[in-house]
């Protein structure tokens, strides 16, 4: 049975959510950036989204790869509004967020241009590979950032079908960072040593608007160094309006099966010779990871069986299953005759994200309020000042400065997002569930909490429940260890 167990859920949030906003005497604000106050979302009205498994591939491309996952840009609706109008009969107006994220790379873009969609495995957070320990998983991964990707590589392309697409975020070109146009490397003392290389440092102090290096990592796996994906084994997406003076691949760019030739990708494989674990992959750019990660790219890596695995049916399950499809495992009330998958499933994978945004109208323009905005778009500091109120020198061709004046060493946001969602809620079953937690912020530590809620409304929390921890990143604990944080806060 369903019941206020579902709050409890919605605790599990709680001690996420504390540092998101400054006390002050009296009350609080929230940390400053983006257009979108965080006061005006509201909160826990849309429903956890389950990440369905990322389906394998079939395609006849050699050689052959179990998947072929492509990096693409689309919407993905982040915050109250759109399809979740539909399942709980709200009328919340946020527009989708303008996101990067992987899916099977036969697949079209969501219908609409927004995730999540059925037609497609695109989606932020990406679908969950699940792999076997000891088995070997060989992955194609495709940098699709183009304008229309589906016209350019499995259509018939047109105009600007394959003309890439700038960053969404500020990219400083003064730190060491993959530099695809090979222009004016220095070394540490400002002089220039060679100005045509790439992986470096320059005195460009301008942000770079060319195509977007990508290259996938999977953290905390156990793998061979041509499928490690270091940060300067970069590649470009094999658009038609790169400058030719460009490189297209990073300095350390290799490949598994160097034999693979389909353009923009790279040919990984993964041994998995470790035991059953929960790990994460994400792109991994030199200089750029922060400002990749930010953007979509990233979901979860899972490895079963194995010596050191459970046997069935000790650990609370099912998890999502190879065929489960995103309107089974969220929104079955959709679509008549759909199996609702979601009522039984026990285990979920739950990657835990600060963010902020920007309000923007139909032509990506930022606006200050809601006034006119069709969407919205990620918001991240543009300038050192965000940091410290540093104002200059910075680093310029003229300048003797150290300082980047792009970069930012920290940034905190003031919106949680949880499995690509704001502020969502579950419903439980007064049942033992099994959640693979993952911090996915770019700065904060997370110390979280689970805590009985009286009411959606209340605000107040009540008695702190304890979770068990039963692993970590490279495996199951010695012990399992009860989790009681005493770090609660009303909601």
């Amino acid at each position: 049975m369903e019941n206020t167990v579902r709050w409890t859920a919605r605790g599990l949030a709680l001690g996420a959510v504390l540092g998101l906003f400054l006390a002050v005497p009296a009350r609080a604000v929230p940390v400053p950036g983006g257009s979108v106050d965080p006061m005006t979302i509201p909160k826990y009205v849309i429903p956890l989204v389950i990440p369905p498994v990322m389906p394998a591939s079939s395609d006849t491309a050699t050689p052959a790869a179990d998947y072929n996952i492509a990096v693409r840009q689309f919407g993905q609706q982040i915050l109250p509004g759109g399809l979740w109008n539909a399942l709980s009969g709200r009328s919340d107006g946020f527009g989708p967020t303008t996101v990067w994220s992987y899916g099977r790379a036969e697949d079209p873009l969501p219908a609409g241009g927004v995730a999540p969609a059925p037609d497609s495995s695109f989606n932020y957070p990406a679908y969950t590979i699940e792999n076997l320990s000891g088995q070997m998983t060989k992955v194609r991964w495709i940098n699709e950032l183009v304008e229309n990707p589906d016209a350019c590589f499995h259509g018939t392309p047109t105009g600007t079908d394959c003309s890439f697409l700038p960053h969404l975020l500020p990219v400083d070109q003064t730190l060491h960072w993959a530099n695809p146009p090979k222009a004016d490397c220095v070394d540490h003392m400002g002089m220039l040593t060679d100005p045509n290389r790439t992986d470096c440092e320059t005195r460009n102090d301008a942000p770079y608007t060319g195509p977007v290096p990508m290259v996938v990592h999977v953290h905390g796996a156990h793998v061979n160094a041509a499928s490690d994906g270091y940060p300067e084994a970069w590649w470009l997406p094999a658009a038609n309006n790169i400058d030719p003076s460009y490189a297209t691949t990073g300095a350390l760019f290799s490949q598994w099966a160097p034999a693979n030739t389909v353009p923009g990708s790279a040919f990984y494989a993964y041994e998995n010779t470790q035991p059953a674990t929960t790990i994460w992959y994400h792109d991994h750019s030199l200089g750029m990871t922060r400002l990749n990660v930010y953007a979509g790219p990233a979901g979860f890596w899972l490895i079963r069986g194995g010596a050191y695995d459970t046997a069935a049916g000790i650990l609370p399950g099912p998890a999502p299953a190879a065929g489960d499809s995103v309107l089974e495992l969220n929104a079955p009330t959709l679509v008549e005759g759909t199996a609702d998958k979601r009522r039984v499933i026990r285990e979920i994978p739950i990657v835990m994200q600060d963010r902020s945004f920007d309000y923007v109208d139909a032509g990506g323009n930022v606006l200050p309020d809601a006034g006119g905005a069709t969407g919205t778009k990620l918001w991240y500091p543009a300038s050192r000042t965000d940091f410290d109120g540093f104002v200059g020198p910075y680093i310029t061709p003229f300048s003797e400065s150290d300082i980047s004046g792009i970069w930012n060493p920290e940034a905190f946001f003031n919106t949680f997002v949880v499995n690509g969602v704001a502020w969502p809620y579950l419903d439980v079953a007064q049942e033992r569930y099994r959640f693979r937690l993952l911090n996915g912020c770019n700065s904060r530590t997370l110390n979280l909490a689970m805590t009985v809620v009286s009411s959606p409304d209340a605000g107040l929390v009540g008695q702190e429940l304890p979770f068990f921890q039963i692993g970590g990143d490279q495996g199951f604990l010695p012990k399992v260890a009860m989790i009681r944080t005493g770090f609660m806060a009303s909601l």
